[in-house]
């Protein structure tokens, strides 16, 4: 059957060739005896089935478990208490300059951001694809909180 696959000294090596023949022996061996029954072949895929589904439960639960660890690290590194006045700071300044660039306000007294650091309000990050870190795909959702203080503004 392998020789079909040679062609002019081209193919698997005699080792690949053997393990494959040796792997089909064991096969036809094992298939010896009457075929399944329908009522064992639907235990077996009910088994299968209920094997698979424990898998994939397994492997959601190590999915979720990354997705809330990067999410966390995320959280510390970029929204930590530090970092979000620097966000505020720089919103506060485009907010002004925009502001100020509109023709009907004559001039701002006072213009304030804030970013909390809290866990309520941080961004809910979901794992979307994943081949490696470099090849991935995330979700990032941030709903904000309805206890959340919005810009303070004072125009004339």
């Amino acid at each position: 059957m392998m020789d079909d696959f040679m062609f002019e000294g081209l193919g698997p090596s005699p080792d690949a060739i053997r393990a494959w023949e040796d792997g089909r022996a064991a096969r036809e061996e094992a298939s010896e005896g009457p075929p399944p029954t329908i009522e064992e072949q639907l235990a077996n895929e009910r088994e299968r089935s209920a094997r698979l589904e424990r898998e994939l439960r397994a492997a959601r639960g190590e999915t979720e478990g990354w997705i809330r660890a990067a999410s966390s690290i995320m959280n510390m590194l970029m929204l930590s208490p530090h970092q979000n006045k620097g966000y505020a700071t720089m919103a506060t300044r485009m907010l002004q300059k925009a502001l100020s660039q509109l023709g009907f306000v004559t001039g701002l007294r006072y213009c304030d951001c804030s970013f909390p650091a809290s866990d309520a309000s941080r961004p809910e990050i979901v794992l979307k694809r994943w081949k490696s870190l470099q090849d991935s795909e995330w979700d990032v959702a941030w709903t904000p909180a309805r206890n959340r203080r919005p810009p303070v503004l004072a125009l004339r």
